[in-house]
């Protein structure tokens, strides 16, 4: 099938929605499932579930900080399926985002696609690139959020960006915890996992973050 032109897309799908998160635990572990939509087009659900194993919850998935890194955990997730159609229009209705919030993922949706801009021969300037709005009233001031956990979450992908900051934060070891993400369609990264045990952490500092692709990105990717 032929590649449809990103400028067709753009006009024939103008619009992505970020609609809903749920959020559940069983035992250790906490699911998040996101819906993201193209109008018009179709509708995602991914998942993630994270396990905790013997670290302890410092909030309860009800919580109003948990459900706010979870709505921007999804802002992160969702920029993968947006690529699909590149819509101008960003539709959050799953929650709010304060203006430096906004900011921050405008340009990380941005300044973080600068690979798929060169594939693809994208040259939007980041005015022209994307609007983005929230349909909910602004969110609690961000400071509010502090939880009072003092542990480090690194994430380790097992290059030479997670080594560094495994080293980088070696005097404050005992105050440090590894995320390690995993994706369905890929094997278990063993290069971050080996990472992790020389930097000195056992498997128990471990946080997995275990994500569930939904398929139908995958296939939209192949029909091109």
């Amino acid at each position: 099938m032929e590649k449809k032109d990103w400028r067709a897309l753009r006009a024939e799908y103008p619009v992505f929605r970020y609609r809903s998160f749920d959020m559940s635990t069983e035992g250790t572990v906490t699911t998040l499932v996101w819906r993201f939509a193209v109008d018009g087009l179709c509708e995602f659900a991914p998942t993630v579930s994270i396990d905790t194993g013997a670290t302890p919850r410092v909030n309860p998935v009800s919580d109003e900080r948990a459900r706010h890194m979870a709505l921007l955990m999804g802002m992160v997730e969702a920029v993968s399926y947006f690529k699909a159609t590149l819509s101008p229009e960003i539709v959050v209705e799953a929650g709010s985002l304060t203006e430096a919030e906004q900011s921050f993922f405008r340009s990380l949706w941005f300044d973080g696609l600068g690979e798929y801009f060169y594939i693809n021969g994208i040259d939007l300037t980041r005015e022209d690139y994307i609007t983005l709005r929230c349909e909910t009233a602004p969110p609690r001031n961000p400071e509010s959020y502090s939880s009072g956990a003092v542990e480090n979450l690194i994430p380790v992908g097992g290059g030479k960006d997670s080594i560094v900051a495994l080293e980088t934060l070696q005097p404050v070891h005992n105050d440090n915890l590894c995320m390690q993400y995993n994706r369905n369609i890929y094997p278990q990264n063993q290069a971050a996992l080996d990472s992790i045990h020389v930097a000195g952490y056992p498997t128990s500092s471990i946080i997995n973050f275990n994500l569930t692709l939904d398929p139908l990105m995958l296939q939209l990717n192949q029909m091109g």
